[in-house]
């Protein structure tokens, strides 16, 4: 796999590994394994760093998406991801919510549904506010 890797890809000045095989419109490479299409910076980190534990991403330190460089790769959860996106100003969507109304929410006695309606976001956020799955900084 390391040879497969290694052929189809161009080092750029920034020492990424870019991918120059099949993209996603996203960027991000991919690579046919054992009959699966497969997301090369995935590929790359089992091949030189190990297996990814279920449930775990693979993030971009460089954020580029076709690179595989795994000096260049970290692994994390869908919140460490959307953190980092955040703090590296790719979040391109304006939060839905403030904290005032998370906090609201917590503490009504409205149903779920009709506490999207209010502030039109989907109901299984708002079931995902109410059990702390999301907006845990605020509890």
């Amino acid at each position: 796999m390391e040879e497969r890797l290694l052929r189809r890809l161009v080092l750029s000045p920034a020492g990424c590994w870019e991918w120059q095989g099949s993209h996603v419109p996203a960027g991000y490479g991919t690579i046919y394994v054992s009959g699966k299409i497969r997301a090369t910076h995935r590929v790359a980190w089992e091949t030189w760093r190990g297996e990814i534990p279920f449930g775990v991403m693979v993030l971009h330190s460089c954020d580029n998406p076709p690179c595989i460089n795994p000096d260049h790769l970290f692994l994390g959860s869908r919140s460490d991801n959307a953190l980092d996106s955040v703090v590296k100003g790719r979040w391109n969507r304006p939060l839905k919510l403030t904290e005032d109304q998370v906090l609201a929410i917590r503490a009504s006695s409205q149903t779920n549904r009709s506490l999207a309606a209010k502030y039109g976001v989907a109901h299984s956020l708002i079931s995902m506010i109410r059990t702390g799955k999301r907006w845990r900084h605020l509890e």
